[in-house]
């Protein structure tokens, strides 16, 4: 089984690319309906497939929590809590390596 390194690691947390794409894909999710569909559509983007009910449950736990701690600006939070989240499935085994 393969792992990710620190090394790649820390370019998939730091790297400008991976920031970028992680806005851009969070900006479309933050304008879902609900948290389950913004799921569905970091899930889909990144790793091609839709979340298990468990993942999506995580998913949405993350995101509620990150609202939960924002200030007065909810929507700006909400972008931020699914472009952290899109740069975790970025850095995942599951998007690094193939089966």
């Amino acid at each position: 089984s393969s792992t990710v390194g620190a090394s790649q690691a820390l370019f998939m947390m730091n790297h400008d690319l991976v920031a970028k794409a992680s806005e851009r894909l969070a900006k479309r999710a933050a304008k879902a309906l609900d948290f389950s569909e913004s799921a569905n559509q970091i899930y889909a983007a990144i790793l091609h497939r839709k979340p298990s009910a468990a993942e999506t449950r995580r998913a949405i736990g993350f995101a509620e929590n990150a609202l939960s701690r924002a200030g007065d600006d909810a929507a700006k939070a909400k972008a931020q809590a699914w472009k952290s989240f899109a740069q975790v499935l970025f850095s995942s085994n599951e998007f690094m390596f193939l089966d």
